[in-house]
């Protein structure tokens, strides 16, 4: 969408309308210890996905969870689908 606006209508364009290329910065930023943690496309003014969520963090150790008996979890769901 950035590159037809940048040929076709360079008009709407804003300073910090720039193309990105996701696979460059993720190798740039793991330079710097960061990791890409989420990437999501959206349309905020058209169906299209014409915007990006980017989001870098550092890596973090994941602790062992240790998950809920089968029972509680089921007991949970019921619990969000019927209502507290």
């Amino acid at each position: 969408a950035i590159h037809w606006a940048r040929r076709e209508r360079p008009d709407l364009l804003q300073i910090v309308d720039q193309p990105l290329d996701i696979r460059l910065m993720a190798n740039r930023f793991a330079q710097h210890g960061l990791q890409l943690q989420q990437f999501e496309r959206y349309g905020l003014w058209t169906r299209e996905p014409d915007y990006n969520w980017i989001v870098f963090g550092r890596a973090v150790e994941h602790p062992v969870l240790t998950p809920y008996p089968r029972w509680w979890q089921l007991w949970k769901e019921l619990r969000s689908r019927f209502g507290s």
